[in-house]
């Protein structure tokens, strides 16, 4: 990419580049890498990562896009909840379970409860657990060794 996109053109460029890297790296890597101790760790740091980003958001809505009590409930308060969905790619999720008005209580049930929702605290919570049973399974010692 060029420099002059990141000083003072348009980022979108940027960051549809870097999105389109990121997949390809995660189709080649499912679809060539051996199933094996390194492939969990890489799914340990994905589930990690994924958790790690969802919390933020969550926090940064209350204590950065929102700092004052008054506005809970407000239209504000709607559109940046929706904003929120869109930036963990839950909307349309939240619209086919819910299909009703976005509420907070509703999106903390989704984006932390819900197993699942790919992004959900709860499903990566799942998922870590499960590749480290597994990843423990193939680092045992052989027994008929």
């Amino acid at each position: 990419m060029e420099a002059a996109v990141l000083q003072g053109g348009s980022r979108r460029p940027f960051f549809d580049w870097v999105k389109e890297r990121a997949h390809l790296f995660r189709g080649v890597a499912e679809g060539t890498m051996l199933r094996d101790e390194s492939t969990h760790f890489m799914d340990v740091g994905q589930y990690v990562e994924r958790a790690d980003c969802t919390a933020r958001l969550l926090d940064s809505k209350y204590h950065v896009l929102l700092p004052n009590f008054e506005n809970v409930g407000g239209a504000m308060d709607y559109y940046q909840w929706g904003a929120l969905l869109r930036s963990l790619s839950a909307f349309r999720a939240y619209h086919k379970i819910y299909r009703d008005r976005i509420t907070a209580g509703r999106v903390a049930e989704l984006i932390i409860l819900n197993p699942q929702m790919p992004r959900s605290l709860r499903s990566c919570y799942d998922r870590l657990s499960e590749t480290l049973e597994e990843l423990c399974g193939t680092m045992a010692p052989d027994a008929s060794a």
